[in-house]
């Protein structure tokens, strides 16, 4: 009887190494297959100023955040240079992003700009490349 579940087991064992390598050369033909959550592409260039004087806002803060209520993660971060501006990168599984301008000095007001990452052609991936403008105003 021992023999028999030896020899079971080795048989099931051999099917499911067989199948499983079948699997394996069908994922790797030219058509790639994704599973999860996909992930879309972006890059976001842009550049902060003051509203009344068009100056550069210098060491600004750049974030992207998912544009929804349930996922306030950070994606990305990013500072303006001297001149005002910036570049945001990376990956997102959202197809909106949240970008957010917190200026270094206190007396300009943040401001919050919605980003749509389009799709591909196929369907599952896309990605997003932006230039944007952040022009801030003073506090009153």
């Amino acid at each position: 009887m021992k023999i028999f579940r030896t020899h079971c087991s080795l048989c099931v064992k051999a099917i499911c190494t067989t199948l499983l390598s079948f699997l394996g050369f069908e994922s790797s033909s030219e058509m790639r297959v994704m599973y999860g959550t996909p992930l879309r592409d972006f890059e976001i260039k842009g550049a902060v100023s003051v509203a009344d004087s068009n100056e550069p806002v210098k060491n600004a803060q750049i974030k992207a955040k998912y544009d929804n209520e349930a996922n306030q993660t950070v994606i990305s971060i990013a500072r303006t240079d001297s001149t005002g501006n910036f570049t945001l990168s990376g990956k997102a599984a959202s197809s909106r992003l949240q970008i957010i301008c917190t200026p270094a000095d206190s007396i300009l007001q943040p401001d919050t700009l919605s980003i749509p990452i389009q799709k591909s052609p196929n369907g599952y991936r896309g990605s997003a490349k932006k230039n944007i403008k952040f022009t801030l105003n003073r506090k009153k």
